[in-house]
Parts: C-alpha cells; sequence; structure tokens
C-alpha cells in the first residue's frame, strides 16, 4: 500500500462512479509485511482513499515468484498457500456464489449446475 497505489484506485473509483454502475467499490490490498520506507499504514491508505479497505491478502512473495517462474497462476502454483486460500475465498464472496466446485469437475457440469 502506497501513494501510486491510492492514486490507481482513486482513478479506478472515479471511472465506476463516472459510469453509474450503481455498485459499491469494494478495495482489497495486499496486507503490510515487513514496513518499506514509502509503504503506507492501512489507516493513512483508507485516509487517502477515503474509503474502507474490505479484504486483504496476505503477502507471499516466495510463491508469488515461483509462479511468475513457472507462468501460471500462484492459485496453480501453490494451491495450499494462504494467499491461494485467500483469493478462492474472495473469488466465491465476490461472485456471490455460495458453493465452491470439486476439483475434477468439468467446465460443462460447472456451466450446468450455474445454470439450475
Amino acid at each position: 500500500m502506497n501513494l501510486a497505489a491510492v492514486r490507481d484506485v482513486l482513478r479506478l473509483k472515479t471511472l465506476s462512479d463516472a459510469s453509474n454502475s450503481g455498485r459499491p467499490v469494494t478495495v482489497i490490498a495486499r496486507s503490510a509485511g515487513s514496513r518499506e520506507a514509502t509503504e503506507l499504514t492501512r489507516k493513512e491508505f483508507e485516509k487517502g482513499l477515503q474509503l474502507k479497505v474490505n479484504h486483504t491478502l496476505p503477502r507471499d512473495l516466495k510463491n508469488l515468484s515461483e509462479a511468475a517462474k513457472s507462468g501460471c497462476a500462484v492459485t496453480a502454483s501453490a494451491p495450499k498457500s494462504e494467499l491461494s486460500k485467500a483469493i478462492g475465498g474472495l473469488a466465491i464472496e465476490l461472485s456471490g456464489r455460495s458453493e465452491t466446485f470439486h476439483k475434477n469437475s468439468s467446465l460443462w457440469r460447472r456451466l450446468v449446475k450455474r445454470g439450475s
């Protein structure tokens, strides 16, 4: 969470407001790990945004680095990591779906279940 992130979120909020979507803005931030000189605290970040941070994702540089090296998503390269679990939970929450699918469910089965 730094000043550049504050500016980016404010730009996206302005875009969302201009589109008249009527949907609330959900702010997702990386939780602070080792504090760098340019990093803001959560309180400073929220004050700059004039919004609350709705969700935080754990800082997991090791698994993110491995995912980048392997060319796949962190949820595929380290599915049992705290970051992957947080991303999965967040995806379910934001999608409005209450159920999860079995790992081996085919796309067709998931689409059929979605339409029911």
